[in-house]
């Protein structure tokens, strides 16, 4: 999605600005967003303040939203969900900092697969 990598871009930059050490990620499958979230996790610990940006495909079920990473089986609909999408309530456990911990997520949350 060449507008998500635009919103990355454009947040980073903020952020930097802001004082803030940033890194990007684009593209990933689920195995490497979790590597990614787990380093994060350890590095935020050490810190005050922790951010993730999230955007990209996204869908929210039963109330529940999944970003949906680039290895997903689109074939399978919401059946792989459970086990090939991130949920937006794991990122947020990607979060150690001290005293500040923030997710924001800028990613559609439709359900094109339907029910």
């Amino acid at each position: 999605m060449p507008g998500a990598k635009h919103d990355a871009e454009r947040i980073g930059s903020a952020l930097r600005r802001a004082g803030f050490v940033t890194e990007m990620a684009l593209d990933l499958g689920l195995h490497a967003m979790r590597e990614k979230l787990a380093d994060f996790r350890n590095r935020s610990v050490r810190t005050d303040a922790a951010i993730i940006y999230t955007t990209g495909h996204g869908v929210q079920v039963d109330g529940t939203v999944f970003l949906i990473p680039g290895d997903y089986p689109i074939g399978q609909c919401n059946g792989a969900l459970a086990e090939r999408a991130l949920p937006l309530p794991e990122i947020a456990l990607s979060l150690a900092a001290k005293q500040m911990n923030l997710v924001f997520y800028g990613g559609c949350r439709d359900n094109p697969f339907g029910p």
